[in-house]
């Protein structure tokens, strides 16, 4: 398979993957959206790191380019969408609530560098 239709299946698994498993934590963990969104992206961040560790030339579970790109790029990339978490934050920004804002968007970045790391 090529890189970009790869990348393309991937993106499309990755977002459905996102939209239910947000579902399932809002509708059967009674998550808030923030914090289930925070919970993807730490999640996406902990897997692309395991991923590009395990998946590449010499890693656990070597795989070949396209794959590489499907999973971690298309797949993990529409999965964790940090223009959500951005576009989030800056809701609660003009709403007033700065702390919120402030904790929503540096705690989800560093937990999501700490999953990569």
């Amino acid at each position: 398979m090529r890189p970009l239709p790869a990348v393309l299946l991937g993106g499309a698994l990755g977002g459905a993957c996102r939209v239910l498993v947000t579902a399932g934590l809002m509708h059967w963990g009674g998550w808030p959206e923030l914090l289930a969104t925070s919970a993807i992206n730490v999640l996406g961040a902990l897997l692309m790191g395991l991923g590009m560790v395990c998946l590449a030339p010499g890693g656990r579970w070597p795989a070949s380019e396209p794959l590489r790109l499907g999973l971690l790029a298309g797949g993990l990339g529409s999965f964790t969408t940090l223009s959500l978490l951005s576009s989030q934050t800056l809701l609660l920004i003009d709403q007033g609530q700065w702390l919120p804002a402030v904790l929503n968007g540096l705690g989800s970045l560093l937990l999501a560098v700490a999953g990569l790391g």
